[in-house]
C-alpha cells in the first residue's frame, strides 16, 4: 500500500499514526469526503431550528401516502421534478438536499394546506402550520433555508467532485479554495443578512481546513495542487506576465 485514508475518530486516527509510523512510506491522508461533510454539519448547528422544522415537514410527508399523493399532484402544476427528500443518516450532505427540496416544494404545500387538502391539526403536526402560511413566522424561516442553502451549495456541489473516481489530492485542495470563495460571496451578500454568522462560519470552515492538513502526511493536499500540471503552467504564465509589464 501507498496511502492510506480514512476519517479522524479517535480509533482510526491511533491505528494510522501506528500504521505510517511502522511504515513510513505510507502516506496518511485524512478523508476529504468525511471531512466536508463534518463541515456541513458545523453548519447545521448554526440553523437547529430552521432543520428541525424542515426534518417535521419531511417526516409528515414521509409518513403519509395521503399528502405525499396531494403534494405529487400540485408539484406538476408548476413543473417541480422532485418532491421532498428524506434525511440519511449516512448520506453526505442529506441536510442540505432535505431543506433544499422543502424549500422547492413550498408554494404546492402552502396550496394544499390553502385549500384545505392537507390539515396540519394534530398534536405532531401543528406546530408545522405556522411555517406553511403566509406571515411573519413564514418568511422568516424561508429566509433561514435560503441562508442555509446558499451557504452549503458550494460544499455539497463539490462534495459531488470529491466522490469521483478520477478524483486527486491538489483536487481536493482546490474544492476547499472554492468553498471559501463561495462563503466569502455568500456571507458579504447584504439581501442574505447573513453577516452575523460570518465568525462561526469561517471558524467552523478553518477548523475542518486546518484538520485536514494537519492530519495528513507532508501538507499533501497542498503539496498535490501545486505540483499539478494545471497549476504550473497558470503560475508560470502569471509569473510571465508580471515580467513583461515591469
Amino acid at each position: 500500500y501507498s496511502a492510506v485514508a480514512e476519517d479522524g475518530g479517535p480509533n482510526v486516527r491511533s491505528a494510522k499514526i501506528k500504521l505510517v509510523k511502522k511504515y513510513p512510506w505510507i502516506i496518511n491522508i485524512y478523508d476529504p469526503c468525511h471531512n466536508l461533510s463534518l463541515f456541513m454539519k458545523d453548519i447545521g448547528k448554526l440553523f437547529k431550528e430552521m432543520l428541525s422544522i424542515v426534518s417535521g415537514i419531511a417526516n409528515y410527508f414521509g409518513k403519509s401516502n395521503y399528502g405525499t399523493h396531494h403534494l405529487d399532484t400540485e408539484r406538476k402544476k408548476e413543473n417541480i421534478a422532485q418532491g421532498i427528500k428524506s434525511h440519511s443518516e449516512t448520506r453526505f450532505s442529506s441536510s442540505y438536499y432535505q431543506v433544499l427540496s422543502v424549500s422547492s416544494c413550498m408554494n404546492a404545500i402552502k396550496r394544499c394546506v390553502q385549500s384545505g387538502t392537507l390539515k396540519f391539526d394534530t398534536a405532531a403536526t401543528k406546530k408545522l402550520l405556522p411555517y406553511l402560511q403566509d406571515n411573519a413566522t413564514h418568511w422568516n424561516f424561508m429566509g433561514k433555508m435560503t441562508g442555509f442553502i446558499h451557504l452549503l451549495s458550494a460544499a455539497a456541489n463539490r462534495l459531488l467532485t470529491l466522490e469521483g473516481q478520477n478524483t486527486n489530492c491538489a483536487d481536493v485542495f482546490y474544492v476547499w479554495v472554492c468553498i471559501a470563495y463561495n462563503l466569502e460571496q455568500v456571507l458579504g451578500n447584504p439581501s442574505l443578512d447573513l453577516s452575523a454568522l460570518r465568525k462561526p462560519v469561517f471558524a467552523a470552515y478553518n477548523n475542518r481546513f486546518n484538520q485536514m492538513m494537519t492530519e495528513s502526511s507532508h501538507h499533501i493536499f497542498l503539496l498535490a495542487y501545486y505540483l499539478h500540471p494545471c497549476t504550473c503552467i497558470y503560475t508560470l504564465k502569471f509569473q510571465a506576465h508580471l515580467f513583461i509589464q515591469v
